[in-house]
């Protein structure tokens, strides 16, 4: 979805009505001012409250500034990190990927594909100049900060994260730790790497399979069989319910009576069946796959909501969505974004922060987070914002996600009837818009409530 840019000043006010664009690009070439929201609360109060020798506006700008030039030797050192990680899959299609480990499906089970999309606690050049850079701005705003500690945390295919530690001189903290969360530029996230050696990975799987002899594909054929029925339904449909979002974005819904449809299918599956995909494989038809073309249109949808503005501009929608309440939630969401320099600040999750109160119900605000992960989750709260999909478009308006919250939140089925009857009355005297909004949130939430 795409929404009108003339005429807007700031992006929050922009982004707080809908997500998932498709012109994230123009909006950022529009904007006037490309940042969203503001420094950490503590680091605002230190610096209201700190010793007057520039203006608070100079010490925020300041601050600001320390942050933009950390990110020049954190940059460069991504970059040397993405192109190693470029190298790497070259490395492990070129050595790991043989006819015989095709053959055997011993592949999947010998690399570690982490290294290809990221790693925990990465070691990252440059972390060392940027704790020097930061060192030397807030020891200037803080007079109590002697060092300002940088470590890299989890790497993801679309940005890093760097621990911020800010101490005085006996290695005690002046403030809450952070979280910078540098994006990558374009060209560098990890689906660019995956596009940029496709060509690579194709021609290496069709240079084996067309020396496959005969009988090389019938062992193949016979092992593919035999690792999906050594499967149960209930390891295949959880293997399915991980991609459950991605699926139901593009309306497509597998049940578990299906699975058992396919498995079935399987058992039975006989070479010949099969000839048709090996022939493809094998023929010049494959070299007429416009591989550029899909991968552009797989580009242009994770980039709606993974990426510095993506995000930002899911971060502006919950804020809107969930108000005040959004500090007592298991969500961490940034404080402030720079769109132009690619980063962003957040508190770092740990236990010194207040305990969560209440879980985000992603379903009740017509959302899903497709990349709810164990790596994305840190002292019990989600940490990442990319890969927040709308759901139902319709409780994007603020009307009908209202009474649809209102209904689905009634204790019990007497009540939440009981309330459902009285809004159907209350709909003659309300204008046709708002009654089209709330008919339209009734049929939502005994839809969700059915299933």
């Amino acid at each position: 979805m795409a929404i009108p840019i003339s005429g807007f000043t700031r992006l929050k006010s922009l982004f707080k009505g809908s997500i998932n664009l498709s012109n994230y690009d123009d909006i950022l070439k529009k904007a006037l001012n490309a940042e969203i929201g503001s420094l950490p609360k503590d680091m605002l109060g230190k610096i209201l409250s700190g010793t007057k020798t520039a203006s608070p506006v100079d010490q925020i700008l300041l601050a600001k500034k320390g942050l933009a030039d950390a990110l020049v030797p954190l940059n460069h050192g991504m970059e040397i990190t993405q192109r190693a990680q470029s190298i790497s899959l070259q490395k492990i299609f070129s050595k790991f990927i043989t006819k015989e480990r095709i053959i055997s499906l011993d592949f999947f089970d010998d690399i570690n594909f982490a290294n290809l999309t990221g790693s925990a606690s990465p070691k990252v050049i440059g972390v060392k100049d940027a704790s020097l850079e930061l060192t030397k701005v807030f020891s200037q705003i803080f007079p109590d900060c002697s060092k300002v500690n940088v470590s890299a945390l989890n790497s993801g295919s679309f940005g890093m994260g760097f621990k911020l530690e800010f101490l005085d001189s006996t290695g005690n903290k002046v403030l809450h730790d952070k979280v910078l969360k540098l994006f990558y530029k374009e060209g560098m996230t990890g689906f660019d790497i995956i596009e940029k050696n496709a060509s690579i990975i194709l021609k290496k799987f069709k240079d084996l399979t067309t020396n496959m002899t005969k009988r090389d594909v019938v062992t193949l054929f016979n092992n593919l069989k035999n690792k999906i029925n050594s499967l149960s339904e209930e390891e295949i449909f959880a293997l399915i319910k991980r991609h459950e979002a991605e699926l139901a974005k593009n309306n497509i819904t597998i049940t578990p009576e299906q699975v058992k449809d396919v498995l079935t299918k399987v058992k039975d599956l006989k070479l010949k069946d099969i000839k048709p995909l090996l022939e493809l494989l094998n023929s010049k038809k494959q070299g007429s796959i416009d591989f550029k073309t899909i991968f552009e249109m797989m580009k242009g949808q994770m980039f709606s909501h993974h990426g510095a503005i993506a995000e930002a501009n899911t971060s502006s929608f919950l804020r809107n969505r969930l108000g005040h309440s959004l500090s007592k939630t298991d969500v961490i969401i940034p404080d402030y974004y720079d769109l132009k320099r690619g980063y962003a600040i957040a508190e770092y999750s740990d236990d010194l922060l207040p305990k969560p109160t209440s879980k985000v119900n992603f379903s009740s605000l017509g959302l899903i987070h497709s990349d709810l992960h164990e790596g994305n989750k840190v002292a019990g709260r989600i940490v990442d914002v990319g890969g927040i999909l709308v759901d139902d478009i319709r409780l994007q308006d603020k009307i009908t996600l209202r009474v649809f919250k209102k209904i689905t939140n009634q204790k019990n089925l007497q009540c939440r009837e009981e309330y459902i009857k009285r809004l159907r009355e209350e709909m003659a005297n309300m204008n046709f818009l708002d009654r089209a909004k709330v008919q339209q949130a009734i049929e939502i939430a005994e839809l969700k409530l059915a299933s």
